[in-house]
């Protein structure tokens, strides 16, 4: 049954003209590897502040309220060309171990950002106790780490 809904949806009319067309599939992947750079960029930014590697001097709440528009904008990007990137090689995806694991992980790093956004927002970053304190350095870390994977699995897929 999975295979049948994947071949169908390969087989769209506009599908089709998505993935023959002379322009729109390398004008899409192009804003992808663009917003990639962008979103993930900017989280890279604010991780590392998170972790206390970058930017010591300056507030991380302040930091991640300025950037959090942006995220939100360039991971919206990031879906909307992963859906349509997805969409042409559906049947060739559907089950593939490292595009499956690439979805977890990005589960996982959306996770991540909602627990961070759900303990962050309620402590305070120089908090005396050891937990919230670590809290941020720990997301930081586990986000940069989840999406230097998930960048490198987008990668491997090209090639397997």
């Amino acid at each position: 049954m999975p295979y049948a809904f994947f071949a169908w949806i390969e087989n769209l009319p506009l599908v089709l003209r998505f993935t023959e067309s002379l322009f729109a599939y390398p004008l899409v992947q192009g804003v992808h590897v663009l917003a990639l750079a962008f979103a993930v960029g900017l989280l890279a930014l604010a991780d590392l502040r998170l972790a206390g590697l970058l930017l010591p001097r300056h507030s991380a709440r302040a930091l991640l309220s300025a950037l959090r528009p942006w995220f939100i904008g360039g991971f919206s990007v990031l879906l909307v060309t992963g859906v349509l990137l997805f969409l042409p090689q559906a049947t060739s995806l559907y089950d593939h171990p490292l595009f499956l694991v690439k979805l977890g992980l990005i589960a996982l790093a959306g996770v991540n950002a909602v627990w961070f956004e759900l303990n962050f927002r309620r402590t305070s970053v120089g908090s005396a106790a050891v937990w919230r304190y670590l809290s941020p350095r720990a997301a930081g870390l586990v986000s940069l780490g989840l999406w230097t994977t998930i960048l490198v699995l987008g990668r491997l897929l090209a090639y397997f």
